[in-house]
């Protein structure tokens, strides 16, 4: 195994590694800082792709590659355009504000739902579960 740098940034809190196959890249948050990165695996390049005034505890890829953050505020898309750029949209997909706690990594599952892990800020042991599906509102499958 070969371990590898992929930069020389700071990261306050990085999470939430995702593959996009197509952009032979790894792309990650810095939760606190509300930035999305990406790393080509092929060129060697770090890239902070993404920056907004929200934490962000997770991010997905939907269908056509575009992002959808769950941020401290609910869940925005970052569209993709042409120049393969990210865009944030103006307006929440889901508005699920948080208070004292945040999203902590998330996935979709085959039906194309988000289900995603929020944590409290300190670090306690309260938590849940919560499924996002297109058209019906969240809802929480487990709580601590």
């Amino acid at each position: 195994m070969v371990i590898e740098s992929v930069g020389k940034n700071t990261f306050e809190l990085a999470e939430n590694p995702l593959w996009l196959d197509s952009e032979n890249s790894f792309f990650w948050v810095d939760i606190e800082k509300g930035t999305l990165y990406k790393y080509n695996l092929q060129k060697k390049v770090t890239e902070c792709i993404l920056s907004t005034q929200y934490r962000i505890g997770a991010f997905v890829f939907d269908e056509s590659e575009n992002i959808i953050l769950l941020t401290e505020k609910g869940l925005i898309k970052a569209y993709r355009n042409d120049n393969k750029k990210y865009i944030l949209d103006k307006e929440f997909l889901i508005n699920y504000p948080l208070i004292n706690e945040r999203f902590n990594d998330a996935i979709c599952d085959i039906k194309g739902r988000i289900i995603a892990g929020i944590k409290s800020d300190d670090n306690s042991d309260k938590g849940r579960v919560v499924v996002f599906e297109e058209g019906k509102t969240p809802r929480i499958i487990i709580t601590t």
